[in-house]
């Protein structure tokens, strides 16, 4: 579930309808509608029911229709490059790590969005099963991220998603006891981070991990102060399983 602060405002909704969004307001609606939130669909029909003809009736139906257009090609585009992406994240996985980084920087068929999530989930799910594994992951995210196109995906969203794979690098590096490389990783987070979309939930994901690195440099104080923030986070954005995660 999205907190409210994260939906594109109405405004957006009504430029779109009429064809007159900004490039980057047409990215960032039509991803987040894409990522199945309800309550920007309503808005969106809301929007088109609204809209009022500035021209013919058939020339407005004709811009509306356009833009549809590009939607359900985007749609389409996001659901090919999933497919992709799991035969490249196998391919990478399946290869030597030195291999693997290497065949990342040779070429631009692993600049996937898609392909970078999976390498992420994997680090999610195994860096404390698997931690070796769930770093070859995490170094293939970050340089994946550094691949991918900004005008493509929108370069806020890009740096969000760089700064998430800086951040899993910076918890699989406590979790294999590289402080060094957990430190400098976290701070190039940040950065990143500033430059993103103001995601919460970024925010606090990356608030959780540098908790984690307090508490095992031994600053606990600084790591709980640093939960309640992360915890204040998904509080408002009303997620409980994180939130509970959290307390944990």
């Amino acid at each position: 579930m999205r907190s409210d602060a994260e939906h594109p405002s109405p405004e957006v909704f009504h430029r779109l309808t009429r064809g007159c969004a900004a490039p980057e307001e047409t990215r960032g609606a039509v991803r987040h509608l894409l990522a199945g939130c309800d309550h920007c669909g309503r808005m969106a029909q809301k929007a088109r029911a609204a809209r009022e003809p500035q021209g013919p009736a058939q020339s407005y139906d004709e811009v509306f229709e356009r833009i549809e257009r590009k939607v359900s090609e985007r749609l389409e585009s996001f659901t090919k490059e999933r497919e992709t992406a799991r035969h490249l994240y196998i391919e990478l996985l399946d290869q030597e790590a030195v291999q693997g980084l290497t065949q990342v920087h040779s070429t631009r068929r692993y600049a996937s969005l898609a392909l970078c999530e999976l390498l992420l989930q994997t680090t999610r799910d195994l860096t404390l099963d698997d931690p070796a594994k769930a770093r070859r992951a995490t170094e293939l995210a970050v340089r994946v991220s550094e691949q991918l196109d900004l005008e493509l995906y929108g370069a806020p969203v890009v740096q969000d998603l760089r700064a998430i794979a800086w951040a899993y690098l910076a918890d699989t590096g406590r979790v294999q006891a590289d402080l060094r490389l957990s430190e400098k990783a976290l701070e190039t987070a940040e950065l990143l981070l500033e430059a993103g979309t103001g995601d919460p939930l970024a925010q606090a994901e990356l608030l959780g991990i540098k908790a984690s690195l307090s508490a095992y440099s031994g600053r606990f104080e600084e790591a709980v102060q640093t939960l309640n923030k992360a915890a204040s986070i998904y509080r408002r954005a009303g997620d409980r399983h994180l939130l509970g995660r959290i307390y944990v």
